[in-house]
């Protein structure tokens, strides 16, 4: 298979699972803290990267590696928390989106600064996945419902997530779930300190299941990803990833009931349009 169509599939995997994560993540932070759900996500996320590490013999990565690690654990840990706070608010259609546009931003453009200019068809295809991603945005009443906090958190958020996704490409190393357990470690360490000092209990982990598998889901779509820039370019698999919003949306519209109207399905359809632009 041509590398370039398995990273923008793996890219695709990426976005699915990690959509379906952050949508336990925001579930769940409606009964917990944002960092009380980081921290439970973070403990099921190391033990999937380390379990896995093991059974495949992965050494552990060089010194540098493991700081890139450590350092986008750390800032999408921020990320992660502001998103989840976010979402908890039951405005997954906006801040989902929002999050993942300024997600994407940073990272392409160094991207076209390191790797060059992508040619004509996937710069088309940049545009139609932004396009998507922002009809997904679009709700009925988005400028007078959707609390200022939220869309600040998402900003936010996305500042965080383009950290992690320039941080974690960095990574040479071909111990994949070595690195992700150091980056899912750094988030430990983050929420330890956050909690302590705020004065917040450690949540049980038998009464906040759901948190626990949105970090499985959070694992697998940060293993995704990683394996997604190792085949083809990181812009490439950033973007592919970053509509892990049509998931979120999707999951909130099934699950919870929470309304998708005509603009968010031409948004998802947009998406589809995109991948394909960017396999080419």
């Amino acid at each position: 298979m041509d590398q370039q169509l398995l990273g923008v599939i793996l890219g695709f995997f990426s976005a699915a699972i990690w959509g379906a994560g952050d949508f336990g993540g925001g579930l769940a932070t409606r009964r917990i803290s944002p960092f009380q759900t980081l921290l439970l996500t973070s403990i099921s996320g190391m033990i999937v990267a380390l379990t896995t590490a093991l059974l495949l013999a992965e050494s552990i990565p060089p010194l540098k590696d493991l700081a890139w690690a450590i350092g986008a654990g750390t800032t999408g840990a921020f990320g992660m928390a502001a998103l989840y706070r976010a979402l908890s608010s039951g405005e997954s259609a906006v801040v989902a989106p929002t999050a993942a546009i300024v997600g994407t931003t940073l990272p392409v453009l160094l991207g076209t600064l390191l790797e060059g200019f992508p040619g004509i068809l996937k710069l088309v295809g940049f545009l139609v996945a932004a396009s998507g991603v922002w009809f997904i945005s679009r709700t009925s009443g988005y400028d007078q419902q959707t609390p200022h906090n939220s869309l600040v958190l998402a900003v936010l958020a996305g500042v965080g997530f383009a950290a992690f996704f320039v941080l974690i490409s960095r990574i040479q190393s071909n111990s994949i779930f070595s690195a992700l357990f150091f980056a899912k470690f750094g988030a430990l360490i983050i929420c330890l300190i956050v909690l302590r000092l705020r004065k917040e209990r450690i949540p049980s982990l038998k009464k906040n299941g759901v948190a626990l598998l949105a970090g499985v889901f959070d694992a697998g779509g940060n293993i995704f990803f990683m394996l997604a820039q190792q085949v083809t370019r990181m812009d490439i698999a950033v973007v592919i990833s970053s509509m892990y919003p049509a998931s979120t949306v999707l999951l909130s519209h099934w699950i919870l009931g929470e309304h998708t109207g005509r603009k968010q399905w031409v948004g998802i359809a947009l998406c589809l349009c995109a991948i394909a632009l960017l396999a080419s």
